[in-house]
């Protein structure tokens, strides 16, 4: 990629009114994580061509990876008054509604775009996300499995689906998506964490010490895990281990 920007500068140096090579050269600096320079070159490509769909949705994508949510709503905004239908332009202006907490803002722009695109697993999970925000326990679990019955291997979404089965009081089904989450990537720390809360609600303290061990082996500054064991050795009454679980998680 970065032959070809060499390239496409070149190109540009040539005829600064070909608008191709700037236009490929800032996909090729997005697409190399180069943000501000993928930004610089849109902005100048738009200058020429204002009404190309795709340069403005990866410019906002380009100013969300930089946390400039609120412009990006505005080139995802101008994406959709040029093509109503762009799925992706409603999925992601939602995901930056969610990071400034307009989360009902959110869920609306999900739904259009999944409305427009039914088979997006990412969008269902991403509203299931903002229905958690909302207190929409029962919504989210339906959209985390909608997800997975799209995907049947999409990690987060059987342990955020078991997020919000723990919250509803419900551990024990909880307990299975953490399980199947583990079951899919046996090296993903937070399953065995969320597991081990959810056991230690029912009682089952010793395993859950053992699942919060487990996440401690694969991820040691786990603080929240720390913090977790500790109070579960405390209720089997190893106040010294609780204590050094308590210390360790201050550090």
């Amino acid at each position: 990629i970065n032959e070809s920007i060499e390239d496409y500068t070149k190109a540009i140096k040539l005829d600064n009114k070909y608008t191709t090579p700037l236009k490929n050269r800032g996909l090729g600096k997005y697409e190399l994580k180069d943000y501000r320079g993928a930004i610089s070159d849109f902005d100048e490509f738009l200058e020429i061509s204002p009404n190309d769909k795709e340069i403005i949705f990866y410019r906002g994508n380009s100013k969300f990876s930089y946390g400039e949510f609120l412009d990006a709503i505005l080139d995802y905004t101008k994406v959709l008054e040029i093509d109503p239908k762009y799925s992706l332009a409603f999925s992601n202006r939602g995901l930056c509604k969610y990071k400034i907490g307009k989360y009902e803002s959110a869920i609306e722009d999900y739904t259009k775009g999944l409305e427009i695109n039914p088979k997006d697993k990412f969008t269902f999970f991403d509203r299931g996300n903002a229905k958690i925000e909302v207190k929409d326990l029962v919504g989210a679990i339906e959209d985390f499995t909608k997800a997975i019955e799209i995907d049947p291997r999409f990690l987060f979404s059987y342990i955020y689906r078991g997020n919000a089965k723990s919250k509803l009081g419900d551990s024990e089904n909880a307990i299975e998506d953490y399980t199947k989450a583990i079951e899919i990537d046996p090296n993903y720390y937070l399953s065995y964490s969320q597991r081990g809360n959810a056991k230690s609600k029912l009682g089952y303290y010793e395993s859950a010490i053992e699942d919060c061990t487990k996440a401690l082996n694969l991820h040691p500054n786990d603080y929240f895990t720390l913090h977790e064991r500790g109070i579960v050795k405390s209720y089997l009454r190893d106040f010294d281990g609780a204590l050094k679980d308590f210390s360790e998680s201050l550090k």
